[in-house]
């Protein structure tokens, strides 16, 4: 059962000279760009940037992996790095960090699974509340620069 499907931004120091419009990932592969932070190896997140920008022709420079999203974007604050980061890991985001749609979009989806011959009412109930609870933050700008 889907959950919420959301977009995922590129998060970007504040201050980085950018406008609003929608950022081409090929065009981060310029020499003296940012270098990403990520989650680990392995992980999905980490696997995402490499397709996303491996198919755009870049090659990604990911110097930090940080499992946690407001690990990730402290660095981005700092002017460190940039991430790819989805609506939810956008709520914790410290001043200092820009979003930016990304072209082509990207979007992540969040999935709910359990065995069919396993679904009880326990498990119906917590289903619901994900699904009441999941809902993205809003796409209007807000006072971190969010876009």
């Amino acid at each position: 059962m889907e959950l919420l499907e959301e977009r995922v931004c590129l998060a970007l120091p504040r201050g980085t000279p950018r406008g609003p419009a929608p950022v081409d990932l090929a065009s981060l592969a310029a020499p003296g760009g940012l270098p990403w932070a990520s989650c680990p190896a392995g992980t999905e997140p980490y696997e995402a940037i490499l397709q996303a920008l491996r198919s755009r022709g870049v090659e990604p420079d990911i110097r930090y992996t940080l499992a946690e999203i407001p690990s990730q974007l402290e660095l981005v604050a700092s002017g460190l790095a940039m991430a790819l980061v989805p609506d939810l890991g956008r709520r914790t985001a410290p001043e200092g960090v820009l979003f930016l749609p990304t072209d082509p979009p990207l979007r992540r989806t969040i999935n709910a699974v359990w065995r069919a011959d396993a679904e009880t009412p326990a498990i119906r109930a917590c289903v619901t509340a994900l699904t009441e609870h999941t809902a993205p933050p809003s796409t209007e700008p807000n006072t971190r620069g969010v876009t």
